[in-house]
């Protein structure tokens, strides 16, 4: 795990998107308040940096379940097609898929998984009281941004299917 873009892959994809959700939580649960932001007398710890990461992966590869089920249907259903590769031609094109991966794969499952922490989150968030009384242009920039990056999602997942079949097709 010593190559940046991996390691960038799996935080972009997994991790953000993850912690993205526990932020939003941690506006009604005071102990995962506490594991973010520390207490009035003390900054966050290790210990609390090791619970969200970990939180943030656990809820992350959640997310990212849910995206294979709602978002990628929906992309297939909107007439993106996934591409049939042949696999005997993986091993002697590993290093280049592996950077499609890295390069297009990674960023669709971020901008999902992304929408989807939005989703689920913001109206977790909406209902605390330090937002409650926010004005309805906040949901509006919501709607908008989780329709950007559901279309991000479909771009970055096409880019890959298109590069993926040139390549094992």
């Amino acid at each position: 795990m010593n190559d940046p873009a991996r390691t960038f892959g799996i935080l972009i994809a997994y991790i953000l998107p993850g912690f993205v959700m526990l932020w939003a939580i941690a506006q009604v649960s005071p102990v995962l308040e506490v594991w973010l932001t520390g207490t009035e007398v003390a900054t966050p710890v290790l210990g609390g940096v090791v619970y969200v990461t970990a939180a943030s992966i656990i809820v992350g590869m959640t997310l990212n379940s849910i995206r294979w089920l709602l978002i990628d249907s929906l992309h297939h259903m909107s007439g993106l097609r996934k591409p049939v590769l042949d696999d005997a031609k993986l091993q002697t094109n590993l290093e280049a898929f592996t950077r499609l991966v890295e390069d297009h794969f990674r960023y669709h499952q971020f901008y999902a998984n992304t929408a989807l922490a939005v989703v689920f989150g913001y109206p977790i968030w909406r209902s605390s009281e330090s937002w409650f009384e926010q004005p309805i242009f906040f949901d509006v920039g919501i709607v908008i941004l989780v329709f950007i990056l559901v279309l991000s999602s479909r771009d970055a997942l096409s880019r890959y299917y298109s590069r993926s079949e040139q390549l094992l097709g």
